[in-house]
């Protein structure tokens, strides 16, 4: 899908040929830099640009297929410099930007919605034991839990990852679909083999929500979650998890553990209706003032999160964890509309459970909170 800046450029001769223009900048201050991270700030001043725009010209470059890695309060670095056809393959020497046809910039973008993840880069960032170690990359899936569900029931080891840039028929909790973004939403199920009981899985969606959270924090972001499991970024969600278990009462065999994150900004990307509640990393962490990660740089980092929080888990139970969710949490100690078997029911939350239930004291009683197992905070009051 092209973004509307795209559009707005393709309909402007000139605007189209200034956006061109910053965009071979950009490269060319990122190739002399030899390996060197560079600043969004500092290309700014360079250019005589804001750094949104140079943030929104980096975008543009990885979607055309150059490998540019958005570095943690360190600026941006290219890896590599690309094939001599180009990342289209439509040309020899220097990507054309200013000439370059459509048909050329769509194919380009075709290929880096369908190949824009890089493996090499993932292997190169990745600090874990066994999550990820083992791992299927897909252009499209229907989803990924569908992937990993067969390749549980073929085997997969632990920590063995299912990733797809594009799935036809994501879902999150209830059943309700999951609407991703190639290139920009990172997509994946984790099969994980931890030794617990049927009971003892009931936590592991807030100790994963957890490390969602702590993985934005360590790119400068200041990530909120929502009970049971949504990541919330300036009052909008931006990712979610779902999990399935499959096993005995006394023993799962498997759990798989879904993931679906904004990495990069979608606001140009998703319906008019969606924009008001949907957010992404990248747009929270630039309205901060700091450098949006890329999808391999993220998922490195959560999926090290995600490790340390599951084996902490594992060893200690959910205390920990649980401590970490109510500091994240939001609307704690609030109030809130929350949707139940039996109904709608007004109250505030008041702590979480010790299987990650939700504890609501409703409104004018005087008695013990109620403990919420399968309920949904519909919004605050």
């Amino acid at each position: 899908m092209v973004d509307e800046g795209r559009r707005r450029e393709t309909g402007n001769p000139a605007a189209r040929e200034r956006g061109a223009g910053l965009r071979a900048a950009v490269l060319a201050a990122l190739r002399a830099a030899g390996g060197r991270r560079v600043s969004g700030g500092e290309l700014a001043r360079r250019l005589g640009v804001s750094r949104t725009a140079v943030w929104k010209a980096v975008e543009t470059l990885r979607r055309e297929g150059f490998p540019i890695e958005g570095v943690p309060r360190g600026g941006y670095v290219l890896f590599e410099r690309p094939s001599a056809a180009g990342p289209a393959g439509g040309g020899a020497g220097e990507w054309d930007f200013a000439g370059a046809s459509e048909a050329g910039r769509v194919a380009g973008r075709r290929a880096s919605e369908t190949a824009s993840f890089s493996e090499a880069k993932l292997a190169s960032l990745l600090r874990t034991r066994s999550l990820g170690r083992v791992r299927r990359v897909f252009a499209e899936v229907s989803s990924t839990q569908d992937e990993a569900k067969r390749w549980a029931r073929e085997g997969a080891p632990h920590g063995a990852l299912v990733l797809a840039d594009a799935q036809t028929r994501g879902r999150g909790r209830h059943g309700r679909r999951w609407v991703t973004v190639p290139g920009r939403t990172l997509s994946f199920t984790l099969v994980l083999r931890h030794p617990l009981s049927l009971a003892e899985t009931l936590p592991v969606g807030l100790v994963a929500a957890v490390a969602m959270a702590e993985a934005v924090v360590s790119f400068g972001g200041a990530p909120t979650l929502k009970w049971p499991n949504d990541l919330v970024l300036d009052g909008r969600k931006a990712g979610g998890l779902l999990v399935m278990v499959e096993g005995e009462a006394d023993r799962v065999s498997w759990i798989l553990l879904g993931i679906g994150v904004n990495v990069g900004d979608i606001s140009q990307e998703i319906p008019e209706d969606l924009r008001p509640i949907a957010h992404s990393v990248a747009a929270h962490l630039i309205a901060r003032g700091k450098t949006p990660p890329g999808r391999e740089e993220f998922l490195a980092v959560l999926l090290e999160r995600l490790e340390v929080r599951l084996e902490e888990y594992v060893r200690r139970g959910f205390a920990p964890a649980r401590q970490a969710f109510l500091r994240f949490a939001h609307p704690f100690r609030g109030a809130v509309r929350v949707k139940t078997a039996r109904g709608e029911v007004a109250g505030r939350m008041v702590g979480i459970g010790p299987q990650g239930e939700l504890l609501l004291l409703p409104e004018g009683s005087g008695g013990p909170p109620l403990v919420l197992t399968a309920a949904e905070i519909l919004e605050e009051v």
